[in-house]
């Protein structure tokens, strides 16, 4: 079983074994599908990305599908919740007189190519406590 997180995807490769017990990738030769009517994933049937799914909703048990002349072969997936890919702090520099404060916020962007608000969530560190501190307080995040 083949875990992603929402936005991501997992090639799968079908493999036909024949009379003689030989083996070959049929990929390319299978028809692909998926047991989630593509509301939770999506297989792809395109030229050059037969067998690519993407996880567009979390969900668990989706059932990928590779059919060929009345056989089939299958394999399950899972979507997760999507994963921070990138976090960016604005003001990117900020320069602030001895004693004041200034406001940062934390914008995280996730697989599946939404972004957020996530100042409350992320812990706020300065690399000189010296000279700034940075509040993880609630209410004054950042």
């Amino acid at each position: 079983m083949q875990s992603i997180a929402k936005g991501l995807t997992q090639q799968y490769t079908a493999t036909g074994t024949y009379t003689d017990n030989s083996t070959q990738n049929i990929t390319t030769s299978v028809t692909w599908s998926e047991s989630s009517s593509g509301s939770n994933a999506s297989v792809s049937n395109a030229g050059g990305s037969q067998g690519l799914a993407t996880g567009l909703n979390v969900a668990s048990g989706i059932t990928i599908t590779a059919s060929l002349s009345g056989k089939t072969g299958t394999a399950t997936l899972n979507v997760t919740a999507a994963q921070i890919v990138t976090l960016t702090v604005s003001p990117s520099s900020q320069t602030v007189a001895a004693g004041s404060t200034v406001p940062f916020t934390a914008t995280a962007t996730y697989t599946d190519s939404t972004s957020g608000d996530a100042t409350n969530s992320v812990t706020w560190t300065s690399s000189n406590t010296g000279l700034a501190t940075v509040s993880n307080g609630v209410g004054t995040k950042g």
